[in-house]
């Protein structure tokens, strides 16, 4: 009888079970790894890159909502809504004798116009109209036992790429170390900050190195200057200040510097205008800049774009305020997470450009003052 039973040929079950050896497994392995390492980065650069288009949005509606302000009362914000001489950020029962409570932000003053409205009509309710006596932080301004609005996080003045909180409690990096309050009351536990910032100009009120930086006029020269056209007798003065009209930024509103963003984390309570400020210079420089005609001289003062604590000083503050920071001095001027450190500047009319931190200080000086005659653009 024939054997009808298929004859299998020889090593076709082996073939047939066979699998991946060792080797094809890592070599797949390692064109896989390959892949990916090729295609990282360019992943990371499309994110970082959706970022900050993101971030360039949201100081877009910052500079529209400014221009919207000054249509309206015909004057930008101040950075700050009352006397920064006397203003400080946070003074504990040990803060100055002289202090008074700080002044309400430039951002505080644009909220109806960036889809805040009720946050704006509550903090103007409960500040009397943001008159004599009201400060950002007065209790009053807890409403219907809602959170007091500086702790309101606000999504528009986060940066995407901003590597820290949105909020702060005890800030790591900053010489802002913990939350008090003027009297001595009951601290907020939190409070909500921006990354977005007026440029006041290329100083601060004060000194460096022993030169009177207001003598040398380098002081509140920006578009939104820290002391307002009428800051005068802070005893008599009417409240709210408002800032500087379009026609004295005569340098020309597509050179001025009106916002820039920080990644100070401390100093950045978005309703304070002691702390919703940032200047071009460090305030630890060694010497003033000079502005000789139309051409600033740098010498060895320090630009503040990109400045702040490092490695090798750690302690480094951007922005020393005195006595008007108690608590409040910021490790970050502007600055950014940005990758490459390039950070996100608006200007009068309305259009961004990114900085990089290494642009010429001359340069730099020259942007964010409003009506010193120089000929720069930051192309």
């Amino acid at each position: 009888m024939p054997n009808l039973m298929r004859q299998s040929q020889p090593g076709s079950a082996g073939r047939a079970s066979r699998g991946f050896t060792l080797v094809e497994l890592l070599v797949v392995i390692a064109i896989i790894g390959v892949l990916v390492g090729l295609l990282l980065p360019a992943i990371q650069a499309a994110r970082e890159s959706a970022r900050r288009t993101s971030c360039g949005n949201k100081m877009r509606q910052l500079l529209v909502g400014l221009t919207r302000s000054h249509d309206t009362a015909r004057r930008f914000p101040a950075a700050i809504d009352r006397y920064p001489s006397k203003a400080v950020t946070f003074a504990t029962n040990g803060g100055p004798a002289s202090a008074q409570p700080g002044g309400f932000s430039w951002i505080v003053h644009i909220l109806a116009y960036l889809e805040e409205s009720n946050l704006h009509a509550g903090i103007y309710a409960g500040s009397g109209r943001l008159g004599r006596g009201a400060y950002p932080f007065m209790p009053t301004l807890a409403i219907n036992n809602l959170p007091h609005p500086c702790q309101t996080q606000l999504p528009l003045l986060q940066c995407p790429s901003y590597a820290g909180q949105p909020i702060v409690t005890a800030a790591a990096g900053s010489a802002f170390h913990s939350i008090g309050s003027y009297d001595g009351s009951t601290p907020y536990p939190t409070m909500a900050i921006t990354n977005y910032k007026a440029m006041a100009g290329v100083a601060s009120q004060g000194k460096v190195a022993g030169l009177d930086k207001a003598a040398a006029g380098i002081a509140d020269n920006g578009g939104l200057p820290l002391k307002g056209p009428k800051t005068v007798d802070p005893d008599n003065d009417d409240l709210p200040y408002l800032g500087l009209d379009m026609d004295a930024i005569r340098d020309g509103t597509s050179t001025t510097i009106l916002l820039t963003e920080s990644k100070e984390g401390g100093n950045s309570a978005w309703i304070d205008g002691m702390q919703a400020f940032v200047v071009a210079l460090a305030d630890d420089s060694p010497a003033l800049p000079t502005l000789d005609g139309k051409t600033w001289t740098v010498g060895s003062a320090v630009s503040a774009l990109g400045y702040g604590p490092s490695a090798a000083a750690p302690t480094r503050t951007s922005l020393d305020l005195g006595n008007r920071g108690t608590r409040g001095n910021s490790a970050w001027g502007p600055s950014s997470d940005h990758a490459g450190g390039t950070v996100t500047t608006g200007f009068g009319d309305g259009h961004l450009t990114n900085l990089a931190p290494d642009i010429d200080p001359a340069v730099y000086f020259g942007l964010v003052t409003r009506a010193s005659g120089e000929s720069v653009n930051a192309e």
